[in-house]
């Protein structure tokens, strides 16, 4: 008689990516309580995780549309203590796992753009973006940041891309090997072209990987010559198989509107689809080809924040 594995007992996790609207009025004030919303939201659906989108604090931009970007933007980076302290209460007051999109920090000289953890028990834990668009380096002075990280958290080992980190298949597919079950995209986008980009390779990493990818993302405009428009729909995304919904969409928000994308993903089937999938991306891909082992990848485990703290 085969034993059962394991691994695959059933593992669901409830996740909850925002989809939030930035206001040309809007404030650093207006920012948090829209976080604060998109908290309680999370709590009231008994979510184990909240992504929020990447520099969900750009409509502070708003209130200064003759500041240099640049400028802004080492403003906004002013503000990471606000920010922080502002998402690790809502994490330990709802209990969450909160990944707080993303924000500018300061880096000496540098300012980066840092996507965070918060977990349920105060923890703070942070992923840089590693690879910049030529807006964001052009207009912001935004750097590039290193290393590349697993978080093995309660629920569920996961793993944060921002934005165009997703558009990067080695970046997965290190992140899959070193066993991350979900990756967490907070992106920020200003049309449909960029937000397709985005979506179409988020689908593709959770075909590739076998993993479960969620996005984040703002909508609505800025009074802002460098961040007027964004553009976006939050999703959950899974693989393309049997077992999980079609078209591999565990959820999608509401078109360019405020709102979120909720769904329970399994990780058992995940795990499921790994070995016994129609297609096995990560069993049979043949190293050989291409060398890639895992092993670039920081291992952080944030269930005793005590330790690590």
């Amino acid at each position: 008689m085969t034993q059962a594995n394991p691994a695959h007992a059933s593992r669901v996790v409830r996740i909850c990516s925002a989809q939030l609207a930035v206001h040309r009025t809007g404030s650093w004030d207006t920012a948090l309580a829209s976080v604060r919303f998109f908290a309680s939201v999370a709590d009231a659906y008994r979510c184990h995780f909240l992504v929020l989108p990447e520099l969900w604090g750009v409509q502070h931009l708003s209130g200064a549309p003759d500041t240099p970007p640049a400028e802004a933007a080492a403003e906004l980076a002013d503000k990471r203590d606000a920010y922080v302290q502002a998402c690790r209460d809502l994490a330990t007051r709802y209990r969450l796992h909160i990944i707080g999109g993303s924000h500018p920090i300061r880096r000496g000289a540098r300012i980066c753009n840092v996507a965070h953890l918060f977990t349920p028990t105060g923890g703070v834990y942070s992923q840089d973006k590693l690879h910049i668009t030529p807006s964001e380096v052009e207009d912001f002075g935004i750097s590039a940041g290193d290393g590349l990280r697993v978080f093995h958290t309660e629920r569920a080992t996961v793993a944060l891309q921002v934005c165009y980190d997703v558009e990067f298949p080695e970046l997965s597919r290190q992140l899959a090997l070193a066993g991350a079950e979900v990756l967490f995209v907070p992106y920020w986008t200003d049309d449909a072209a960029a937000y397709q980009r985005v979506r179409a390779c988020a689908q593709a990493r959770a075909i590739e990987n076998s993993v479960c990818v969620a996005l984040a993302g703002l909508s609505g405009t800025i009074d802002h010559p460098s961040a007027q428009l964004s553009y976006g729909q939050a999703a959950v995304l899974v693989p393309s198989d049997i077992g999980f919904p079609p078209g591999g969409i565990a959820a999608v928000g509401p078109h360019n509107l405020e709102g979120v994308a909720i769904a329970e993903v399994d990780l058992a089937q995940l795990a499921r689809v790994r070995d016994q999938g129609s297609v096995r991306p990560l069993r049979d891909r043949r190293p050989e080809l291409c060398v890639l082992d895992g092993s670039g990848v920081e291992h952080v485990d944030t269930r005793d924040d005590a330790r690590a703290s």
